[in-house]
């Protein structure tokens, strides 16, 4: 793939200039059109994972020190495990809804359940400033990961999900709370996950998850970092 890059950038240094700015350009433009619309829909990504944001909870479980020695002296590198708590206990999730008003916000589960009991409890609260309308979007909350960045509008929002009682969902949400705790939501939906059964781990839909996060001087062992990073690509991703 890299050579093919390379060739069709080669190809290009034989174009006229002004053709060149017009496929930059269209490139560009394409790009920024790809971004916004990645935007919109709550799916772009920076390749940055924020650890602790959106009310999640962060404890360091492990710490290893390193100290790398180079050229210019010497420099120290520590390695931290740390687990982060995202989900919404039923408390809190109550309380947020005691404090409620539109009429299409609360407790939502799922119109057609999977394997007869798994009803996927939301809590759906209004981010549009227009009250009332039909055309409003919301921001769901999971019992397994809080808040999601992503919008859904009401419109969606209704094809999938049935409106429900504070005392109905109370029962699916808590059992959704405790069962992904330890699984992913593969296990959740289907009973099984193929990734967690080849790699022992999958945090999909996971409540607790375990993170490696290394900090300090990581600049000197840059090369060496890149170099595992290339390995492992599916595995890295930088944390701020």
């Amino acid at each position: 793939r890299h050579n093919k890059i390379v060739k069709f950038l080669n190809r290009l240094l034989g174009v006229k200039v002004h053709l060149q700015n017009a496929i930059f350009k269209f490139y560009m433009d394409t790009l920024v059109h790809v971004i916004n619309q990645a935007k919109r829909t709550g799916r772009y990504d920076h390749g940055i994972r924020d650890l602790g944001g959106g009310g999640e909870e962060v404890k360091i479980l492990e710490s290893i020190w390193f100290v790398y020695t180079h050229a210019t002296g010497r420099s120290k590198i520590v390695l931290y495990k740390v687990e982060v708590e995202r989900g919404m206990t039923w408390q809190t999730a109550y309380s947020r809804y005691e404090i409620m008003s539109d009429n299409h916000e609360g407790f939502y589960i799922l119109k057609e359940p999977r394997q007869g009991s798994r009803y996927g409890p939301i809590l759906a609260t209004r981010s549009s400033t227009r009250k009332q309308s039909a055309d409003a979007s919301f921001v769901i909350i999971r019992p397994s990961t809080g808040y999601q960045s992503k919008t859904v509008p009401l419109a969606d929002l209704k094809r999938r999900y049935r409106q429900v009682h504070a005392d109905e969902a109370r029962d699916h949400w808590e059992k959704h709370y405790e069962h992904s705790q330890e699984n992913c939501i593969h296990v959740y939906w289907t009973g099984r996950c193929r990734k967690k059964l080849i790699t022992g781990d999958c945090t999909l839909g996971k409540r607790r998850c375990n993170y490696w996060m290394l900090t300090g001087s990581i600049m000197a062992v840059w090369p060496k970092l890149e170099s595992i990073a290339q390995s492992h690509p599916a595995e890295s991703v930088a944390s701020k």
